[in-house]
């Protein structure tokens, strides 16, 4: 079809309750300076050949450049909302009529005005979920504004009376066409008189959006924030590259660096938008296959890794009184079960008892700890070592650090409890493990550990089940020793996860640390930690 002019604004408007296969299209158009309706009509259970122009109704001036057109959703009528007004037009099907004019209330003046003698535009409108009984006969638009304001509008829809009009809140945010009501039926989420919010969800081409909650007679509240780059004005890209091996346990090895790339823009804009972002990335992760594993006779699995292989990827598992290893193929992507035999003959691994840790390194070493030894293979050049303990000594938590390599594990015999920093070297005669170091005795056994490098210096993070988390330098000749102990307060303060990450980089004579705690009580307990040349 051929409309004749710039086509400004475009909605299908509601039909009469009666005529369901009504379909009415209500254009806006702009031809030789002259804004005009124009309607469309045809039957939906009918062919399109059959689509009817209504004629066209010309637009006062005052509104032939409107902003917004929001149908009415009990009778084919619409809205037009201009820069400081509302035209409402009651059932076009007999006729456009004198719209009825409400103008908008002049609203809090914008924080960035800039050079622009005029207010900002309303750019979007969205329409909350209300009682079906209640919508028979009324309208409620929120109207969004594009420096973030927000108002309210209700009326009598059979009527076009404004019952109220109503600034709402400012969200904070630049708001273009990104503006939305959300259904806010789950009450697990927000379990808080959850039918009486609105919630609405804006963005903007200037910086970040959000989730906001709306209540009657409150503040508009931002429940979650929705990152947004654009735009990126400009980037820079900076490689970071540096060698560890050497740094943190004495190794002879190769000494390759670990490089990582950052990418780093100038987005949003303006001074509450703007701002320096790292863009950071990764690989999607994708479902690609799953299998059932009670034919497998796993008794509840408690542990899980995943390791390399030359013709795909290996899954151990384990349960409280065996392992078991899985192949998923990378040819066809079938998961197979590997047997006893191939797994201790080709992979060094003993599936034949439960796995405390498993993990591999960057030479292709696959490492397992069970409760009685720590095996090593080299499946390339078929080298392997494996480290036993005597009669009535027990490894009951064990952790892998692949990169460096080294792993830690918790010893137990009789009634003491000790931590033990191993080491992995590799040459022409063979494969090592040796202790760094005197083992630390523990107080008590532990909830969670973790052996983690931050810059040139590696840390062993002990959370233990009285409460506390302790924090151990790894040093490549005198081993642990000992930086810091914490106790947690309240209720099942048992940390069960922990992560080290480095706040900034290593500054003159300290470097800080952050040291995030996951608690048994569902908590974060993050606390920093500030160490000296002579880790004081």
């Amino acid at each position: 079809m051929v409309i004749g002019g710039v086509i400004l604004r475009m909605e299908f408007l509601y039909p009469p309750n009666k005529d369901p296969n009504h379909i009415i299209l209500l254009l806006v158009v702009m031809n030789d300076k002259r804004t005009y309706f124009v309607r469309y009509e045809w039957d939906y259970s009918k062919d399109l050949r059959g689509i009817e122009r209504m004629g066209s109704h010309p637009v006062h001036r005052t509104q032939r450049m409107p902003l917004l057109l929001i149908p009415f959703t009990t009778s084919p009528g619409f809205m037009l909302v201009c820069e400081d007004c509302i035209a409402l037009f009651n059932n076009v099907l007999s006729g456009y009529g004198l719209p009825r004019l409400e103008l908008l209330r002049p609203g809090d003046p914008p924080e960035e005005p800039g050079s622009s003698r005029r207010s900002p535009l309303w750019t979007q409108w969205a329409r909350p979920v209300r009682r079906d009984e209640w919508q028979v006969d009324n309208e409620v638009i929120y109207l969004c504004r594009e420096d973030g304001l927000v108002r309210l509008v209700e009326f009598h829809n059979g009527e076009i009376h404004f019952q109220t009009q109503v600034q709402v809140g400012k969200l904070e945010v630049n708001v273009d066409t990104a503006f939305a009501s959300l259904e806010n039926d789950n009450q697990n989420v927000f379990p808080h008189d959850y039918e009486s919010h609105d919630l609405l969800v804006a963005g903007g081409n200037m910086g970040d959006g959000g989730l906001f909650m709306f209540t009657a007679l409150e503040d508009a509240k931002r429940h979650q924030s929705i990152a947004s780059w654009a735009p990126v004005i400009d980037f820079t890209t900076a490689n970071i590259g540096y060698s560890i091996k050497e740094n943190l346990l004495g190794s002879s090895n190769d000494g390759r660096s670990a490089v990582r790339e950052r990418i780093f823009g100038s987005v949003g804009r303006g001074s509450r938008h703007g701002g320096m972002c790292e863009l950071r990335y990764g690989i999607e992760a994708l479902s690609s296959a799953r299998i059932d594993i009670q034919p497998l006779g796993v008794a509840g699995i408690v542990g899980m890794w995943i390791l390399p292989h030359v013709t795909g990827t290996l899954i151990l598992l384990t349960d409280p009184i065996r392992s078991h290893l899985l192949l998923l193929s990378a040819s066809d992507g079938e998961i197979r079960e590997i047997s006893d035999k191939v797994a201790s003959d080709e992979l060094g691994l003993d599936l034949q008892v439960r796995t405390i840790a498993a993990g591999n390194t960057e030479e292709g070493l696959i490492i397992q700890i069970t409760e009685q030894s720590i095996q090593i293979k080299l499946p390339q050049q078929d080298l392997a070592s494996v480290k036993g303990h005597g009669h009535g000594i027990r490894i009951i938590a064990g952790c892998v650090h692949g990169g460096i390599p080294a792993m830690l594990t918790v010893v137990r015999k009789d009634t003491d409890v000790h931590l033990c920093l191993e080491a992995v070297l590799v040459n022409e005669t063979g494969i090592s493990l040796t202790t760094v170091g005197n083992p630390e005795l523990l107080p008590c056994e532990p909830s969670c550990i973790s052996l983690q490098a931050v810059g040139f210096h590696l840390y062993a993070l002990v959370g233990l089940l009285t409460g506390s988390i302790e924090i151990f330098r790894c040093d490549p000749k005198a081993g642990l020793t000992s930086l810091i102990a914490h106790d947690f307060e309240g209720e099942f303060a048992v940390c069960d996860s922990v992560v080290l990450i480095s706040k900034t980089q290593e500054i003159k004579d300290h470097t800080e640390l952050l040291v995030l705690c996951g608690l048994r009580n569902g908590s974060l307990e993050v606390f920093q930690l500030v160490l000296g040349d002579d880790l004081g």
